[in-house]
Parts: C-alpha cells; sequence; structure tokens
C-alpha cells in the first residue's frame, strides 16, 4: 500500500454510474472511467462514507448487486462520534445539506488528497476541503 494515494468519493459519482436515466453521457462516462482508472486497476484507494452507501442503496431498486459490488471497490468509513462533531461544525459554518456535510467531514477526517464529486459548488466553500471533477481528477491526480 506504500505509494498509494487516497481519495473520497461522493454520491453522485456512484448514481452515475449505476445508472443511465437523466444523466448527460459525457458525465457518466468520466465517471466510469475515473473509477475505473484511479480506484479498480489504478493507484487510489478509494473511501465512501457510509452515508453514501445509505444514499446508494435507498436509491437502487433493481441494481441492488451492481451497486454492491460498485460499493466493494472501496473502503467505507462509519459515521462516528468525531466525524459527526466535524459534520456539525461544517454544518453550523457553511449552507449545505446535512449529508454534504458527512461527506466532506469523512473526506477531511481520512485525509484524502481530494473529495471526488459533481457538485463542487456545494463543496469548495469549505476550509482545507480540496474538490475537483472526475474529469478534472482524472487530470490532475497523476
Amino acid at each position: 500500500m506504500i505509494g498509494l494515494k487516497k481519495i473520497t468519493v461522493d454520491t453522485d459519482i456512484f448514481i452515475d454510474i449505476l445508472t443511465s436515466k437523466r444523466i448527460p453521457e459525457g458525465r457518466r462516462q468520466s465517471s466510469i472511467k475515473f473509477v475505473r482508472e484511479r480506484i479498480e486497476f489504478g493507484d487510489y484507494i478509494g473511501y465512501i462514507s457510509a452515508f453514501t452507501c445509505f444514499e446508494i442503496y435507498r436509491g437502487s431498486k433493481s441494481e441492488r448487486e451492481n451497486a454492491k459490488r460498485l460499493i466493494s471497490l472501496f473502503h467505507e468509513i462509519p459515521i462516528d462520534c468525531h466525524i459527526a462533531e466535524k459534520a456539525s461544525d461544517i454544518y453550523k459554518k457553511y449552507s449545505i445539506g446535512e449529508g454534504d456535510t458527512i461527506i466532506a467531514a469523512t473526506s477531511l477526517i481520512t485525509g484524502p488528497s481530494c473529495l471526488i464529486t459533481w457538485n463542487t459548488r456545494d463543496y469548495q466553500q469549505i476550509d482545507n476541503l480540496s474538490v475537483c471533477t472526475p474529469q478534472k481528477g482524472l487530470e490532475l491526480l497523476d
């Protein structure tokens, strides 16, 4: 594991991969390519919040087995008191949703090089959190 870098992946990337409905094809392909090249066959360790798992399972009906296979590529980080405290601080300081605060706190506490998301607008305002899209992640994370 020496030399491997860490990244956290937001829920929207999983949604892109698991459903093709209403997702622009270029965006979907960038999400798939990112996970394949950086996590599955690359030199990055992928992390996801337990909250992301909840969101994925809540939204998946017929795709549950595909969701499980995709999630298995990542290290799931449980929501503990340390993450809950950090998420609470983020929630009080920024105007973003509760789920996003948990995902941001997970990323900050696990210390990855960045959070991969298409929702850069909400996350980029958070101090010390590096954020980029899958497309930028393919370019920058070399």
